[in-house]
């Protein structure tokens, strides 16, 4: 590849970064701000409840997707036969998942005790029909790098969504409310789409194409299943045993560590599959794009994780009131292991990207029994120690992932940690003055406190930053500024 297709490629990579981390930090904003009204309104019962159908409709979601949307992106060319044959089996398929999830609601409501779930199995299976219909028009302007489209759809179905949540939480919904903010939200996000794309199904299908695409998507597809029913095991096997209550904290501590999380990761995995597509024969290209790239990403999420692990006492209870204060240490253990998480956040796509989905479902394989073995045995005891034997699974998990992923481009690991360990030193140093202050102003109010320990937090990393660890800070900042 020519320097100046390189160029071309990180400039792209860079807008599509700036364009997607945009619109995720203006939709987590909202997100966690409407989160922050609900969770005064609704009781952990609400949230537990609803926990019980994120699985079967995650689930769905990833079905009906059938890896389609990245084998589209991953193809050199498009055409009307492929897209159009396409559309027309996502939306066959986008049906009949449909329907077998109203079909299941009964017996997933009698298996949780909660006649109510079936009943919100309905908004479950309208939101698996518009997302099966929008996987075309969101994989051809990923295609096309045109990340910007994208951007403005889920920002305004994020806002969307968040206004429906809160108002219906304000007029006394309860879980429904909880079940209607993503069903909302993909409807206007799908519309948008379809306007933008400028691109309008035809009545043709053609099966030998979508032979071809199940070609490279079966692995992913049962790669994508595996992985979500392993992640999702702490409802399955958490819930009937420990009860609602127990599994809405663990779901309330999740959603305040992983919010973050998503805000970097999500974007650099949108905005680098397809760039890393393109270099999929040039594994050199694909090591240093992948160290540089772990880097930026470990430089923002390591003080934001650890942060929130640190201070999670004060900001469950301040923030989101007393009534959660039980989830703080579900957030702290959770926040050590997304550490890791966040590192490992590109193995996945290098894997993708260079056709090794068939590794990935292997690895799915071994994940499923072993993660459901350790929570197994820690179901009948309390949520805290499930929390742990969860984190501590997923994280070896995670390890044997970014593994493969480095052999696949022939990277070490030594070369891979080395961006890290500076970001690692530096976020040490901030968690270990905080621990300092926290003792020292120990008599300050709640909300007070909770502000000095953030101000304080971010002042010692960016301080260690821009004096220890300037060249990486510079030439993140330098990259932006030039785009």
């Amino acid at each position: 590849m020519s320097d100046k297709n390189s160029d071309s490629f990180g400039g792209r990579t860079v807008s599509n970064v700036a364009w997607l981390g945009g619109s995720q930090f203006l939709r987590q904003g909202i997100s966690i701000g409407a989160s922050l009204v609900i969770a005064r309104l609704l009781a952990p019962s609400d949230y537990g409840v609803f926990a019980m159908t994120v699985f079967v409709n995650e689930l769905a979601q990833l079905l009906i997707n059938f890896g389609m949307g990245a084998a589209l992106v991953q193809r050199k060319e498009l055409d009307e036969n492929v897209l159009s044959t396409t559309f027309w089996f996502q939306a066959g398929l986008g049906l009949v998942a449909g329907l077998a999830m109203l079909g299941a609601g009964p017996w997933i409501a009698d298996y949780f005790k909660q006649p109510i779930v079936q009943w919100l199995m309905i908004t479950c299976a309208l939101n698996v029909f518009v997302s099966a219909i929008s996987v075309v028009p969101n994989a051809l302007l990923t295609h096309r790098l045109d990340m910007r489209d994208i951007a403005v759809g889920t920002f305004v179905g994020g806002l969307f969504g968040a206004f429906v949540a809160v108002a219906m939480s304000y007029m006394g919904f309860g879980v429904w409310a909880l079940a209607m903010q993503p069903l909302a939200g993909s409807i206007v996000t799908t519309v948008y789409l379809f306007m933008r794309v400028h691109w309008r199904p035809r009545m043709i299908y053609d099966r030998l194409e979508v032979r071809k695409l199940l070609h490279f998507s079966g692995y992913l597809l049962g790669s994508n299943v595996l992985s979500h029913v392993t992640k999702n095991l702490q409802s399955l096997i958490l819930g009937p045993g420990l009860g609602v209550v127990a599994l809405g904290l663990m779901t309330m501590a999740q959603t305040v560590v992983w919010l973050p999380l998503a805000q970097i990761s999500q974007t650099m995995v949108k905005a680098t599959f397809p760039v890393f597509s393109k270099l999929q024969n040039e594994p050199a290209r694909a090591r240093s794009a992948l160290y540089r790239a772990t880097g930026a990403i470990g430089l923002l999420s390591f003080p934001l994780l650890a942060g929130i692990g640190a201070l999670a006492g004060e900001l469950m209870s301040v923030v989101f009131g007393q009534r959660w204060t039980d989830s703080g240490p579900l957030v702290a253990v959770l926040a050590a292991m997304s550490m890791v998480k966040s590192a490992t956040t590109l193995a996945d796509t290098v894997l993708m990207s260079t056709g090794r989905t068939d590794r990935l479902m292997h690895l799915a394989v071994i994940s499923l029994p072993v993660m459901a073995a350790a929570l197994w045995v820690f179901s009948s005891r309390n949520i805290f120690e499930a929390t742990v034997a969860y984190s501590v699974t997923l994280t070896v998990l995670q390890i044997a992932t970014q593994h493969f992923a480095l052999q696949s481009i022939g990277g070490r690991w030594a070369e891979f940690l080395a961006p890290l360990m500076r970001p690692l030193l530096g976020t040490a140093i901030m968690v270990l003055g905080l621990i300092v202050l926290q003792h020292q102003i120990a008599w300050m109010p709640g909300l007070a406190r909770l502000v000095l320990l953030s101000v304080a937090g971010a002042v010692i990393y960016i301080a260690w930053t821009w004096f220890l660890n300037r060249a990486a800070l510079t030439e993140l900042l330098g990259t932006i500024r030039s785009r």
